[in-house]
């Protein structure tokens, strides 16, 4: 089951917590499961739960990637996932710079314009030092792809193009291939196995999962990982505690560049009809409004926690 916990203010959600965790204890000694998104907000979170219920403790506190990744070892086995993904971004990085320090791989057609690129660097002496800033900043690229664009990875390994006219797409989707050609699961494509599994899991993976999950103040998912949510919210209770900085729903508000967009291909009357009455909000809310997007299509339930203006 999926409970969502909205509020505006950091300091209900953690009150809201608290009293989850005093009124719903863990089972014997198996700790509670907090996914956070960086180590910052796990000390915040156990300050606060310390001040709260005098004590912090037997709790994991697991980033969500390596969450999912853990969860796909249990869910497929440690056959089919390794402990450690070769598609992390501090090892990826390394593969990438083995791959273009390969003469024979730079000689590929598609590698046409980073042999340049490389070539021009080695000429004023930097080759190594831009050889590896090239690598890790495609890391971070495929690290992205991975998260936002898996739909685009799997179409490369069936050697598609998906931007039509775009030199840069060639040569990454090569290097994409050359990754996975050794190292086949990779996290897009886990993600459609493990979901695919949560689907009828058997009575050994339902008692591998933890019994509970909480995400804390979470507040961009990729689309994936809200998928993945949805599925293991079928056999696991997952608690989602996030900020909303609006009790009313903001779902369809437009940005500025939106609105303008829209001004410019379908004219003045559909502009008219997306008048603002919030436009900070619109402008700075974007992450937050496509999470918010995503989990209104999702079967939950809601308890929410917010701070109204003072009537005036």
């Amino acid at each position: 089951m999926l409970t969502l916990y909205p509020s505006n203010k950091l300091e209900h959600l953690s009150f809201l917590l608290a009293t989850l965790l005093d009124r719903q204890p863990a089972a014997g000694l198996s700790p509670d499961v907090i996914l956070v998104e960086s180590p910052g907000m796990q000390h915040w979170l156990s300050m606060e739960l310390a001040a709260s219920r005098g004590i912090a403790m037997n709790i994991d506190y697991p980033l969500p990637v390596r969450f999912m990744w853990d969860t796909a070892r249990a869910v497929l086995g440690p056959e089919a996932v390794p402990r450690e993904s070769p598609f992390r971004r501090e090892t990826l990085r390394w593969r990438i710079y083995d791959l273009l320090t390969q003469p024979e791989q730079l000689t590929h057609p598609a590698m046409s314009r980073v042999l340049r690129f490389l070539d021009k660097s080695q000429a004023n002496g930097s080759g190594h030092l831009q050889t590896l800033q090239l690598a890790v900043a495609l890391a971070d690229l495929l690290e992205q792809y991975l998260l936002y664009r898996p739909d685009w990875l799997l179409a490369w390994e069936q050697h598609q193009q998906v931007v039509a006219d775009d030199a840069d797409e060639v040569w990454q989707a090569h290097i994409w291939r050359l990754l996975v050609s050794d190292t086949p699961a990779h996290p897009a494509r886990l993600h459609e196995q493990m979901v695919t599994a949560l689907q009828q899991p058997s009575e050994a993976v339902i008692k591998a999962l933890p019994k509970r999950i909480i995400l804390f103040a979470i507040n961009t998912m990729a689309p994936q990982f809200v998928a993945f949510l949805d599925a293991l919210a079928q056999w696991v209770d997952v608690h989602l505690f996030h900020l909303n900085p609006c009790v009313n729903y903001w779902g369809n508000l437009a940005s500025r560049g939106e609105q303008a967009r829209m001004l410019r291909e379908q004219g003045i009357t559909a502009w008219l009809e997306q008048a603002q009455e919030n436009p900070l909000l619109a402008n700075l809310g974007r992450q937050g409004r496509d999470l918010f997007n995503q989990l209104t299509e999702l079967q939950s339930y809601e308890i929410s926690a917010f701070d109204l203006p003072a009537p005036e």
